[in-house]
C-alpha cells in the first residue's frame, strides 16, 4: 500500500532548522499533506502500486517537458530576434504593409525559415481576453492575448465528451466570441474528456487529474500518447471512475493550479 512520507524522512523534528519547522508549522504545510494523502488514498482504493505510480509520473513528465519546449520555442528563440515571428502584445516594428500583413494572418507576421520550421505554429484571437477575476478586481486592467497551437496532430485528433455523449473539438474557436473565451480549448469545464491521436506511432496512454488550465495544455500532449483521458474531480466522485477508467499500466498526472492546491476542499 501507498503511504504519504514525512518530506524530510523524520516526523520528530530531529536535525531540522527552525525555518524548516516553521514551514511545518504553516498552513501551507497542512494543505500540501492534505492533497497529498487524498491522491494516495484513491490511488490505494483503485489498487495503483508505487512502482506504477513512479513510471508513470515520469513519463508524463517527459511529456509535459516536451510540450512546454514546444512552447517556448514557439516564442522565443530566433524567430523573435530576426523578426520572423511576434510574440503575443509585442508591437510589430515593420511598416504599414507589414501591419496589414500582420493584420491578415491574425495578428502574426508571416513566417520566415525558422517560423516555417515549428512544428506548433501559433495562433492569436482576435477577441480581448480578461479572464475570470477580472470583474472581480474592479480596475482597468488591460487584456491578456489567448494563443493557440496548432499541428497535424491536432488537426487529426478526436475528443470525446462524457457529459453530452459526443465529439467536441480540441479547438472551439466559436467559443473564443462567446461570454468566456478560454472555453474555446475543449469548449470549457468538462467532468471527463478522452482525447485519442489516431496517427500516433505509440499505444502509450495518460490519465491526467487536472482543472481548467489542463484544457490547453492537455492537447499538446497529444503528440506523445495514443489516448488521453482528461479527469477534474471537482465535478465528478472518483468512487465513479472506474466506471469509465480501467486503470492499468498508464502514465498518471497530477496538474493542478496553486489556487486549487491551497483550496484543497475542491479535490474530493
Amino acid at each position: 500500500m501507498l503511504q504519504t512520507e514525512h518530506p524530510n524522512g523524520n516526523p520528530n523534528g530531529g536535525g531540522k532548522t527552525p525555518i524548516e519547522r516553521e514551514f511545518e508549522q504553516s498552513q501551507t504545510y497542512k494543505v500540501i499533506q492534505n492533497v497529498g494523502d487524498k491522491v494516495v488514498h484513491g490511488l490505494n482504493q483503485a489498487g495503483i502500486t508505487g512502482d506504477k505510480v513512479s513510471r508513470g509520473i515520469n513519463e508524463a513528465a517527459k511529456e509535459l517537458n516536451r510540450a512546454i519546449g514546444s512552447l517556448n520555442r514557439s516564442f522565443n528563440g530566433r524567430a523573435a530576434q530576426n523578426g520572423a515571428y511576434r510574440a503575443p502584445g509585442q508591437v510589430p516594428p515593420q511598416g504599414p504593409q507589414q501591419n496589414a500583413q500582420a493584420r491578415r494572418t491574425g495578428g502574426y507576421a508571416q513566417p520566415g525559415p525558422y517560423a516555417q520550421a515549428q512544428p506548433n505554429p501559433a495562433r492569436r484571437i482576435d477577441f480581448p481576453f480578461y479572464g475570470a477575476y477580472y470583474g472581480q478586481s474592479a480596475l482597468p486592467l488591460r487584456p491578456d492575448d489567448l494563443v493557440y497551437l496548432e499541428s497535424p496532430v491536432l488537426e487529426g485528433c478526436t475528443a470525446y465528451d462524457y457529459e453530452t455523449e459526443s465529439e467536441i473539438p480540441a479547438y472551439n474557436l466559436a467559443e473564443a466570441a462567446g461570454r468566456d473565451p478560454y472555453a474555446l480549448f475543449l469548449s470549457g469545464s468538462k467532468s471527463l474528456l478522452v482525447l485519442e491521436n489516431p496517427e500516433a506511432e505509440t499505444d502509450r496512454e495518460l490519465i491526467l487529474f487536472r482543472d481548467s488550465f489542463g484544457s490547453s495544455l492537455a492537447p499538446l500532449l497529444l503528440e506523445g500518447y495514443a489516448r488521453v483521458t482528461l479527469v477534474d474531480i471537482r465535478y465528478i466522485s472518483p468512487a465513479l471512475l472506474d466506471r469509465f477508467i480501467s486503470f492499468a499500466d498508464q502514465d498518471v498526472l497530477f496538474l493542478y493550479s496553486t489556487s486549487v492546491l491551497n483550496s484543497s476542499e475542491t479535490i474530493k
